[in-house]
């Protein structure tokens, strides 16, 4: 599955589950992929995208929704790209339902947008009556944009409610700096207790595939995590799914996947 924010500008239309787009020709394909986009979100004239790509043999969507951050012509936002909101079915795994809330924030309101955060999730837990949210995204969650002494005033962070799975210790950047810009937040105790251990790391498209700048702009490095299956005995598979099974979740690229190449597939997938 890829959660990602696409920087285009025309018109678009937030697609729900039932108009998502197949981008593979055949439905026997295991690379094949739907996904759904919201529309193009900013105070001006620079425009991005929430994008899900999703394996529908993986997971289905349920229900999605654009957040409600203010009046943005009165100057009273949250946010500079509100989330859009996926609701998600994941049967192979052991948290059946869960919602991802996605957050590129701007750098200079980063302290702001991520406390306001915490307003969303309650917003989705109440619209869905749901516990088990991942937020995720490109926070700009460290260095100057949020530095340790800002953390306080942070709802998302102060709360016992939310576990954070990637260490401001962590760089998911691309350049000679060191910071934790990418982040994964899960909410919800099944959801919580379903990340498998070690999972949620920091993963450099570069140095895994061999890009280099001279191919054009390169994704920085990002954050990945896996979420537990069931026992094998109660979670009958496909042959073809049946060595991996599981949620592989990448900013801005995240799989679900069981067949992925172990190149593609850092997970370590665990039964209970």
């Amino acid at each position: 599955m890829t959660s990602s924010s696409s920087r285009r500008s025309e018109t678009a239309t937030w697609w729900p589950w039932g108009s998502c787009w197949t981008i593979s020709t055949s439905g026997d394909d295991p690379n094949n992929y739907h996904y759904v986009v919201s529309e193009p979100l900013g105070r001006n004239s620079y425009k991005e995208r929430y994008l899900f790509v999703f394996r529908p043999n993986k997971v289905s969507v349920l229900d999605t929704y654009q957040y409600d951050d203010g009046c943005e012509s009165c100057g009273n936002d949250s946010f500079s790209r509100e989330p859009a909101v996926v609701k998600f079915s994941s049967p192979s795994t052991k948290v059946k339902e869960f919602a991802i809330v996605p957050l590129h924030s701007a750098p200079s309101d980063a302290v702001a947008e991520i406390n306001s955060l915490y307003d969303v999730y309650l917003d989705v837990r109440q619209k869905w009556d749901l516990n088990d949210i991942m937020l995720m995204g490109d926070f700009n969650a460290d260095c100057s944009y949020v530095t340790s002494s800002q953390w306080s005033s942070i709802r998302l962070r102060t709360s016992s409610t939310f576990q954070w799975l990637i260490p401001d210790s962590a760089d998911t950047t691309a350049t000679s700096t060191n910071c934790a810009y990418d982040r994964i937040v899960v909410a919800g105790s099944l959801l919580q207790s379903s990340v498998v251990s070690g999972s949620a790391a920091p993963f450099d498209f570069q140095a895994a595939y061999g890009l280099s700048n001279e191919m054009g702009p390169l994704p920085s490095p990002t954050a990945t995590l896996c979420l537990q299956a069931p026992p094998l005995s109660l979670n009958p598979v496909h042959p073809r799914d049946s060595a991996l099974t599981g949620l592989s979740l990448r900013l801005p690229l995240a799989f679900i996947s069981s067949n992925t190449p172990s190149s593609l597939q850092p997970c370590r997938l665990q039964t209970s």
